[in-house]
């Protein structure tokens, strides 16, 4: 039998990333600037899987190392 521990908070991890997404209307721009390219890419694959998946839609453009995402629907 395993222990079953009541109102325990589970601790926060901070190294996960906070997308704005949801936050963005129909015309609205992110701009995500860093410097390590594969961040750039995971927030480019993060902001259209997070699209197919609630009907919305965006378009990404990167500029060297800041990737700007436009919610177009």
């Amino acid at each position: 039998m395993y222990p079953i521990i009541k109102n325990d908070i589970a601790p926060f991890d901070e190294s996960r990333l906070v997308w704005p997404w949801k936050l963005m209307d129909v015309g609205d721009c992110a701009i995500i600037d860093e410097e390590d390219p594969a961040l750039l890419k995971k927030a480019q694959n993060a902001c259209h899987v997070y699209g197919s998946k609630r009907g919305k839609k965006f378009k990404t453009k990167k500029e060297g190392e800041i990737l700007k995402v436009w919610r177009i629907a």
